[in-house]
This record gives C-alpha cells, structure tokens and sequence, in this order.
C-alpha cells in the first residue's frame, strides 16, 4: 500500500482540519521507471514524514510570458481601470524539485477525522493546472473550502491534492508509431492518484463512491482526459462527478510534432533512444527539459498530453465530437470571459503575423485550414461587425477560443447539454484569476493582484462545494447555475458594479467559430482504423487499469459477471424493440439478454430466458428490480436496469435510439413503450422529471484460453458504484 498511517504525521493545523501531507502513492519513477507509467506504491518507509520536506515534480516555463504578461498588464489596465501588482505566473513554494514526487495530501476535517470509522464523507481531489510543465500540490490550500464545507449544519468534507509528472518527465516525446515511453505517463499518474483514493480513502473517514475531481487549466484538461480515458472503454471512472475550470487542451495533438520534439529531444541529449537518456544524470535531464519548455513556441509548453493510440486513441476534440468518454459523471463546466490574454503575442499586429502564430501553435493544421480560419472564422474586419476591433483584440479571441473556451462548449455537446455551468466574468476575466475565488480563504487580493471580491468569492465556493457534497439535487446551492440545454446558458458573474452581479446568459462559446475547431479536429485526420492488435492494445490497458487491487470489490453488489461472448450479442439499431429476435451468427436470437442479480445473494445469479414472457413474472421472486438488461447498440455494449423507474415497465420492450443535437450524434436512448419516456443508455439521465435510470458498468475482456488471433471478447457487468 506504500505507507501507514502511523508513517505519516498528523499536523495540526491553526484551521478546523488536519493534513496528512507527501503520502506515496507511487514507487519513485526513477531508473528503468523512468518516463514510464508509474507502479503503485508495495514498499512501506517506516520513517515519519512530518510533512517539511514538501516535494514537488520538476518544473519549467516558456520564455513568451514576458511579452503576454505585458499585455495582462495593459488589459487590466484599459479595461478596469487599476493596477496590477503580482505578475508572477504560478507562485513559488519552498518545496524541492525532485522525481520523487509522485506524493498526495489529504485534508481531513477534525470532526470528521475523529469519527473516521463511523463515517462516510464527501471528497474533493484536486488536479492542479501549470501548462503541464510547472504547478505541484502545494498550490491547493483547502482551508477556505474546507471551511465552507462546514457552514449551516454542512457535514464536511475531505480535500486531497495530487503531484503528477510535468513537461518531459511526464509527457515524454516518442516516435509516432514507438513505444520506447509512455508518452502520457502523466495521465497514468493522476489516474493511480484517483485509485490510490478509491483505494485508501475510507482510512480518513472518506467515501470512495461520493468523489469529485476538480482542476483548472492543465488540470481542467487533465479530467477531460481521464473522462475519455481508453476512449470511453475504460468503464467507471474512479470519480463520480467533476468541475472542470477552463480546460486547456489543444484541439489538434500533432503526433507528427511530438515526433519532431522527439528527435529535438535526441539531439540535445546526445543519445540516440529512451534507454541511454534513462541513465543521463539528472541534472543534464532538467536543463533540457526548461530549454525545450523555454524554447517552444508561443502559447505551447511543448510536452502535454499526446495522442499516443491507448490511454489517448484519437483527437481530444474527436473523442468529444464523438461522445467517447464517461458520460455518467456528472459536470460543471466553467471558463473566463478573456481566457486567452495571457497565451497572446502583443507584437503580432498583421493578418500574417496571425496566420503564422497559428502555423506555429498548431502545426497540423492544414494551410487550407489556416486560411478559412484567417479570412472567414476570424476574419481581419475590425468595423465593429465582429467581437474585436484591434489585431490584438482578434488574437485574443482565436486563442482563447481555440485553447480554452471551445473546450467547454465541446464538453457540453458531448454531455447532451445536460451539465451546469458558469461564465467567470470578474474584470477582466483572466484565465486563473478564478482560482483565487474557488480557494478564497478571506484574502484581499486574487493572483493577479487586483480587490478581491468576497461576498461573490463565498457564492462560488458555495456551489462548487454544495456539488460536491450534496451533487445536482434539489436544496443544493449549485443548482443556481442552469441546465447549459439547447440554449447554452450558464451563470454569468460579473463585477459588484453592474446592475445584474449574477445573470443567467447565453455561453459565448456557443458559436460558429467553435464548431470551426470541432470541425478541423474531424476534418485533419480521418478517424485512424482499429487494427486487432490496436483494439486489443486498448483493451488489455484499459482492463489493467480497472482490474487492480485499488477497484477490487468488497461487496456482493461490485462483482463483476460475465454475460456471455460479444459475438452472441446481435448490433441492434434504431429497428423495433430490444427483445425482439435479430440476425446474429448465421441464427436468430433476442437483441437484448437479461439477468437476474439480486444486490445480496451471488449465488442465486441466472440468465432468464426471454423467449417467452415468463422472465417478466414475479411470483417466483425475480423482481424487475433485481435484473439487469444488455444489449449492444451500433457497436457499443450497454448494460441498465431493467425496470423502467418511472413506470417499472420492462424496458426489454424498449426502442433504442440516437440522440443527436444540430445534426451530430452524440449518445444513445432508450424509449419505454408505456408512457413515452426515453432515458439516455449512457448517463441514465430522463428526457422529462427527476427519474433517473440505473446504468451498469460494461467491460470487455479476453476469452480465458481464447486463440489470439480471435477477435471475440467477453462481456462483463457490474453494478456502477456510484454515491452512498
């Protein structure tokens, strides 16, 4: 398990909590473990961490913030009339760089902590944001949230914190089409933090089935990632709700670049593959890690997350388009109103200077591309017909709209419109100056340095804790921001000046423009073909990540069964019924199978035959609630309930359907003959009510024994383990 709590000192806090700080959950990713994913932590160090000897992973920073910290500058400066006085970028610690970093914290409320064993409390775990190349742990501090988490009779809630591998140690560049590293190692990292929680957090008096993930920035689009981890294959995510702050991820991940960064890699290393630079000292490691950083172009930090064709097998922004990802979690989405401020070059003051800064940023994108995005998305017409008026102004746009913005409103189309959200809209709207309010512990300043407001800075730690603890139910203050729905709202927050502080608006990012960059992910590369050996690739990691000790089940209800072969399971389409009988195997046989799986009892598991309606009967104790329905709908296996939980109907005799929003398919439905309600296969969610249909847990695995040449899988399901 890698550590004791009695190997980990209690530090007493002035606050109303206590933290267990630099935990392991990782065995140190150095020598042969270097740029590879990390291995959960077996050793145990019986020595007591008093929690000074704070480590951080090792960081750099581009060169280019110079020139764009200016024009923060002169942005706040024109458009709020103040001066700022902290420009720093991300503030220093007094931790040490160092690989050892793979550490976490927890943050325990003292009550909480004194009833450990007799309660199970909410927990929020942070990812920090730094571009992927600087930030640590040790940037959190909870003691603001904390506090609100136990305000008004709230019972509180558990706070960890996370390091991962930053810039080349973890997102090291490979060779398109290699192996040598494990070019998201970074990722890996996270997603063993968030095991290591699942695994761990009862020990503090927190409840594995109640956690959410927030992070901002880099750590926004880390969740993204681990949302379409595996592409949507890799089953429950080991969280259950996020709050996802202006995810920054690139639309395009040029792995022809990465490939390129690579042999720039080679070249200033002096070796000629990973397995000489694995045994470079560490300090010749750190410098060319911050010159490549420092040496990249503007607005890219150079090592980020890549697709590498498992942990990441497509375009971020296709994996979206596409609805591949976890759809069951439960989101709100939020972004700044001038995100892209601090990522823009003030000297680029022509149409060419803005071609090439995206030439430069975004180096697949075609010419062709470029030039639409020049001429007809942006196009240099500064009358007052656009939403800029200066070639500085229409920079910013692009940037923050390619960046940062057109993540959100993606995120939103590939959750159906069902996630709230808010505008942060506080002069000027920088990207992280939100940061400042999320952790708003009674400073006077925000990270820029300009009046904190903090009446406004309560109410969204309000929502954000009240979702985390409570969720999107009713008597939660979270449900103040709206249902994003087909007409895009969020919650604006604005200045204490303005006549509306908080006002519900339509969500800037829905606009032609971001459908521009939803569209060149789509347009750039032709969706890459599942080989068998890709497919089982895929398979077998995302199996190894789900299938550890951290997820092994302890309970009757978290038993994974086998339902049978996928191949016994005919593709129904939007034709009729689940139960009625469709071409399968050069055969016949029903487009669903169902289970009787009492939550207690294992033993008196069975398939019921749906041949006839006797499956349906209750007299012999298989009650509808007990059963579990699956099926395979275009390609993908769904596994829910089998009562309807609005009419407790059968929804074998059900009719699956697409759910599309402007034409794109985006999800899948299922239709109760009954009353007419549809339920959505992937989030469970309802097309009307507050009824919410249960939705099981899928994986496909190898066949024991199987040939390897045999592209058949087995299908298994499980109760999702979802909140209480």
């Amino acid at each position: 398990m890698g550590f004791t709590l009695e190997t980990v000192a209690l530090l007493q806090t002035t606050g109303e909590y206590y933290s267990f700080k630099n935990i392991p959950y990782a065995e140190a990713p150095v020598g042969e473990l270097r740029f590879q994913a990390p291995v959960p932590r077996v050793t145990v160090n019986r020595t007591i961490d008093d929690g000074s000897n704070t480590r951080i992973c090792h960081q750099a920073s581009g060169s280019y913030f110079p020139y764009s910290l200016a024009l923060v500058a002169t942005t706040i400066a024109t458009t709020c009339d103040a001066r700022p006085n902290n420009l720093a970028g991300i503030p220093p610690t007094n931790a040490s760089e160092s690989e050892d970093c793979l550490l976490l914290d927890v943050h325990v409320p003292k009550l909480i902590w004194k009833h450990r064993r007799d309660v199970k409390c909410p927990v929020l775990v942070w990812i920090h944001g730094g571009g992927y190349t600087e930030g640590s742990k040790e940037v959190i501090e909870p003691a603001g949230q904390i506090s609100r988490s136990l305000i008004k009779g709230k019972g509180g809630m558990i706070v960890v914190s996370i390091n991962y591998r930053l810039g080349m140690f973890g997102f090291p560049p490979n060779k398109e089409g290699e192996s040598e590293v494990v070019s998201n190692a970074g990722l890996y990292d996270q997603r063993l933090a968030l095991e290591w929680v699942q695994r761990n957090i009862h020990r503090f008096g927190g409840d594995s089935g109640h956690v959410t993930v927030i992070g901002e920035s880099a750590g926004g689009g880390s969740i993204i990632a681990q949302l379409a981890a595996f592409g949507g294959e890799a089953g429950s995510s080991p969280f259950q709700q996020a709050i996802i702050q202006s995810a920054g991820l690139k639309p395009l991940l040029d792995s022809s670049r990465y490939s390129k960064v690579y042999e720039q890699f080679l070249s200033l290393s002096g070796v000629s593959n990973y397995s000489e630079a694995a045994e470079l000292p560490l300090g010749e490691l750190k410098e060319i890690n911050k010159a490549m950083v420092a040496l990249g172009p503007f607005a890219d930090t150079v090592f980020s997350p890549n697709v590498d064709g498992t942990f990441i097998p497509d375009l971020p922004a296709r994996l979206l388009y596409e609805g591949r990802l976890d759809r069951s979690v439960e989101l709100i989405v939020s972004h700044n109103t001038a995100e892209g401020v601090l990522f823009s070059d003030p000297r680029v003051q022509d149409d060419e200077g803005f071609k090439a800064f995206f030439r430069n940023l975004l180096s697949n994108l075609s010419p062709q591309l470029i030039d639409k995005m020049a001429t007809e998305v942006y196009p240099p017409d500064f009358s007052g017909t656009q939403p800029y008026k200066t070639h500085t102004e229409r920079l910013v746009l692009a940037v923050g709209e390619s960046l940062f913005d057109c993540n959100a409103f993606g995120l939103n189309l590939a959750y159906n419109n069902r996630t709230r959200g808010y505008l942060f809209g506080k002069c000027p709207g920088l990207h992280a100056q939100d940061v400042s309010y999320t952790l708003y512990r009674g400073q006077a300043t925000d990270v820029y340095g300009l009046p904190l407001d903090g009446p406004t800075a309560e109410i969204i730690q309000d929502w954000l804790v009240d979702f985390t603890l409570l969720g999107d139910v009713v008597g939660s203050s979270a449900r103040q921001m709206p249902i994003f729905g087909e007409d895009a709202r969020v919650l604006q927050v604005r200045d204490a000046t303005t006549p509306k502080k908080l006002e519900v608006v339509r969500d800037p990012s829905a606009n032609h423009r971001c459908r521009f960059w939803l569209e060149a992910a789509m347009a750039e590369t032709e969706a890459r073909p599942r080989k068998k050996e890709e497919k089982k690739k895929i398979l077998l990691a995302r199996v190894e990540m789900n299938i550890n000790p951290f997820r092994s089940p302890s309970r009757p209800e978290a038993e994974w069964f086998s339902v049978g072969l996928a191949s016994t399971f005919p593709d129904v389409g939007d034709d009729g019924e689940l139960s009625r009988f469709r071409s399968c195997n050069a055969g016949m046989r029903p487009g669903c199978k169902v289970f009787y799986s009492p939550k207690t009892d294992n033993s008196k598991r069975e398939e019921l035959s749906i041949e006839d309606d006797s499956y349906l009967s209750t007299d012999i104790g298989r009650d509808l609630k007990d059963q579990v329905l699956v099926f395979q709908h275009r390609g993908k296996f769904h596994a829910i309930d089998h009562r309807c939980p609005h009419s407790s109907y059968p929804l074998s005799k059900g009719v699956p359907f697409d759910i599309e929003d402007f034409g794109v398919v985006l999800s899948a439905g299922l239709t109760c003959p009954k009353h007419g309600w549809s339920f959505d296969v992937f989030s469970g969610m309802s097309d009307r009510g507050h009824y919410k249909l249960g939705v099981w847990e899928v994986q496909l695995r190898d066949v024991p024994g199987g040939d390897s040449g045999n592209a058949d899988m087995e299908v298994w399901v499980r109760r999702k383990q979802r909140m209480g």
